[in-house]
């Protein structure tokens, strides 16, 4: 049995940002990493205005090996590619992460300000009077006054303890990393088509992240999703000439992209952070940096019930906002009204 003050499941950003402020303010804290990132793209692209926020609870080192973001082009409401200049705004560059190296740094992080990151699955959960006792996969127990759930979209944590998922939309991504022909704006690309929109962005290592966002049901069968991914890339007006040669034998890989709020967020000595909270439509780029803003809130809220209560609410208001602009953004999309994907969001 390992004794912490505070337990926190998920070793993405969120869990991270969490554990890093906990262990700065001496808390002992535990954070465990099962390795694996089933809700992660290879690369993503943050706003305007994320740097700041990523290196206020991260440190400058977190930027290493990533890449600036210049601008970003989008075919959105018409065939014409327009382009929005980042250099133009108040809150500058914008950045395009490797994000298992971003993970790697979060972490390596939170371990420097005195974390213990261990590698490990929990199976079960168990409150025990005023303590939770985690049992991990090979055995080991983990016992602490406080547990944090930062699992992702499954919630695996908190789900056990009786909260649920509410959904919005059931968006799906079909995910695929390719080679980058170049790209002299170093930014990411949007184009919507009558089944959703298609997103790609270049990565540090000069491959490219490539994905059609649909939803659940307008995906077709196992036996020809590929091929009709292929089909779809190589009917767009611009994106298909981002993506270099893709081989035949890699296959998209499908992720959750639903706009969804996990109730409630927190509980007696426990919370969600993170996708485990809230999870966002990856349209609005506010995965991320929302994971490391409500992670670090809460490493300095916790043990404060009355403060993650209020973390809560803000957390809400964020997805009410979130759900004004991607009504907006979605409306300005008017060209396929009858078809399914856009009618649902026009309505």
């Amino acid at each position: 049995m390992t004794d912490s003050d505070v337990v926190v499941v998920g070793g993405g950003p969120a869990g991270s940002a969490c554990a890093a402020e906990l262990s700065g303010v001496g808390h002992a804290v535990t954070l465990v990493d099962d390795g694996r990132r089933l809700g992660s793209w290879a690369g993503e692209s943050l706003p305007p205005g994320a740097i700041d926020l990523i290196t206020s609870v991260f440190g400058e080192d977190v930027l290493e090996g990533h890449r600036r973001a210049y601008g970003v082009r989008s075919a959105w409401g018409s065939s014409d590619l327009g382009s929005t200049d980042f250099m133009s705004t108040p809150l500058g560059d914008g950045l395009i992460l490797d994000r298992a190296r971003f993970d790697e740094q979060a972490r390596a992080q939170a371990r420097c300000r005195g974390a213990s990151v261990i590698a490990g699955r929990v199976q079960s959960v168990e409150a025990d009077g005023d303590s939770w006792t985690c049992t991990l996969h090979d055995g080991r127990r983990l016992r602490s006054a406080w547990l944090v759930d930062a699992t992702g979209r499954s919630a695996s944590v908190a789900s056990r303890l009786g909260a649920r998922r509410a959904r919005a939309d059931r968006l799906m991504a079909q995910v695929l990393t390719a080679s980058d022909r170049g790209d002299a704006i170093a930014g990411t690309i949007i184009e919507s088509v009558p089944e959703g929109w298609w997103y790609s962005t270049p990565l540090p290592d000069g491959r490219r992240v490539i994905a059609l966002l649909t939803d659940t049901d307008l995906l077709s069968a196992d036996a020809d999703r590929s091929a009709r991914w292929r089909s779809a890339l190589e009917a767009t007006v611009h994106l298909h000439s981002a993506a270099g040669e893709i081989s035949s034998d890699v296959e998209p890989s499908l992720h959750r992209a639903d706009t969804s709020v996990l109730h409630p967020m927190a509980g007696e000595r426990w919370c969600a952070i993170g996708d485990a909270a809230a999870a966002w439509d990856p349209l609005s780029s506010q995965g991320v940096v929302s994971a490391v803003l409500v992670g670090a809130r809460a490493g300095r809220a916790i043990p404060d019930p009355a403060a993650l209560r209020g973390l809560e609410s803000d957390v809400h208001l964020l997805v009410s906002e979130h759900a004004a602009l991607q009504s907006h953004f979605y409306g300005l999309e008017r060209r396929w009204p009858d078809e399914p994907f856009w009618h649902r969001r026009q309505i």
